[in-house]
């Protein structure tokens, strides 16, 4: 309803109050996605190594830390998102790991080893109780097991190495 002009697409915002925890939430999501371009990026991801430091802009897994069977119906994907200045850009940010885990149950997913052997820290984990100070700012925690992480039912956890 983004091209309506009328109440089809009008919010609310006296109803706002009733759900301040999940508008505080994506209010700082907003902020979190302007802090790193990576996220922010003027073109497509690729897939393919485009500033020769032997990672991909960006590699697609499965729970499992394998590539996934794109033609099998599966509800987790994960991604390693190589924060690396993208082509005609000079604004490089740190490396990101993202799971996602639409399934109705809590999935383990494998963590890969960061290709730098930098250290992997969890900054959002939707399954989280909202909200916390850690949650709204982000403060980044280094993961427990650098192998793998336990997703809660329909989350998303969203793990960076911060570049040297």
């Amino acid at each position: 309803a983004y091209c309506q002009d009328n109440e089809t697409s009008w919010y609310d915002w006296e109803r706002a109050s009733l759900h301040g925890d999940i508008l505080a939430f994506c209010s700082a999501l907003i902020r979190f996605r302007m802090k790193h371009p990576v996220f922010r990026r003027p073109e497509f991801y690729t897939g393919r190594d485009t500033d020769d430091n032997q990672l991909p802009d960006i590699t697609w897994f499965d729970e499992s830390g394998r590539p996934p069977h794109w033609a099998s119906i599966n509800l987790t994907l994960a991604a390693l998102i190589d924060g690396s200045p993208a082509e005609n850009s000079a604004i490089g940010d740190d490396d990101f790991y993202l799971m996602f885990n639409a399934s109705a149950h809590s999935i383990a997913f494998t963590v890969p080893r960061h290709p730098r052997d930098l250290l992997w820290h969890k900054v959002i984990d939707t399954s989280a109780p909202l909200p916390t100070d850690s949650i709204l700012n982000f403060v980044s925690q280094p993961l427990q097991r650098q192998e793998s992480c336990t997703l809660g039912a329909r989350s998303l956890v969203v793990l960076l190495t911060v570049r040297q």
